[in-house]
């Protein structure tokens, strides 16, 4: 190693020696930029309107709130009320068949789930990643011919997944899965 950083070393100082011109080397001085002078002087009027003397600070001292927050308890009596009369209960029959007869008869709505997209790996041993691209990190690996359900599909070359086996979830290249039937 130490014969390394000598020859380094070396050749280095060698090469700084033939770009700066090797021995036809004639230093020379550089000229001073030329400084730029205000050509206008100032005038006396201009001082004029110019600040004069320092702005005063005024110190705010602390005061002490004098009042003090107080509470004052307070009492309120709930009003009586009188309780009300049972309805007899031939009365509450009427009103419930009543009610019972003016609703319509429900109908039972069946919403049914949207046909699942089941795809299958066509690699041979796949990566599962966290995410759309191959910087994120694998999740899972899948085998050639695991069965997966596309949660989605941005168009972007790859696809949301979920593994039918065990509910695993990540994203797989578009093109290592069959296409949608």
């Amino acid at each position: 190693m130490v014969r390394f950083m000598v020859v380094c070393f070396l050749f280095l100082g060698w090469a700084f020696w033939e770009l700066s011109g090797g021995s036809d080397f004639e230093p020379t001085v550089q000229a001073r930029a030329p400084q730029e002078v205000d050509e206008q002087p100032l005038e006396a009027t201009d001082l004029a309107d110019t600040v004069t003397r320092a702005a005063t600070v005024s110190t705010i001292s602390p005061q002490k709130d004098e009042a003090k927050a107080g509470v004052t308890l307070a009492s309120v009596e709930a009003p009586a009320t009188e309780p009300e009369a049972a309805p007899e209960p031939a009365a509450l029959v009427d009103s419930v068949v009543a009610d019972i007869l003016a609703e319509p008869a429900e109908t039972e709505t069946v919403t049914t789930a949207p046909a699942l997209d089941l795809r299958e790996i066509v690699g041979n041993r796949v990566n599962m990643r966290q995410g759309p691209g191959t910087e994120f990190g694998v999740v899972t690996k899948l085998n050639q011919g695991a069965e997966v359900e596309v949660l989605q599909a941005p168009g972007n070359g790859w696809l949301k997944l979920r593994v039918i086996e065990d509910d695993t979830v990540g994203w797989i290249a578009d093109w290592l899965v069959t296409s949608a039937s």
